[in-house]
């Protein structure tokens, strides 16, 4: 239902922060609701520096539940108000996630 970054700054990929990030990785848990789209939406709003990208890999344990529910609409209002800035790679942590 909100987002959850693993650094709150921009961080250099060292041994020491992928070590960091993997194991933030391995902690999380599966609680609350899933608001895909607000999510995502909040990345927009982040500082960037120019001619960095800025890659995300959203983890979901499930669909959308609350906000904008619609797999569709998300990707597209996204996508509309993204412009190509943000690259987005998702993993769902659930087979049955969409089933």
């Amino acid at each position: 239902d909100r987002p959850d970054r693993c650094f709150k700054e921009w961080t250099a990929p060292t041994r020491e922060t992928k070590a960091r990030a993997r194991s933030y990785i391995d902690g999380l848990l599966s609680e609350g609701n899933t608001d895909i789209y607000g999510s995502l939406s909040s990345l927009l709003k982040e500082p960037r520096e120019k001619g960095r990208p800025m890659i995300v890999y959203m983890i979901s344990d499930g669909i959308p539940t609350v906000g904008v529910t619609d797999s569709t609409r998300i990707i597209e209002e996204f996508s509309r108000q993204n412009e190509g800035a943000v690259s987005i790679f998702t993993l769902g942590t659930s087979g049955l996630a969409n089933g």
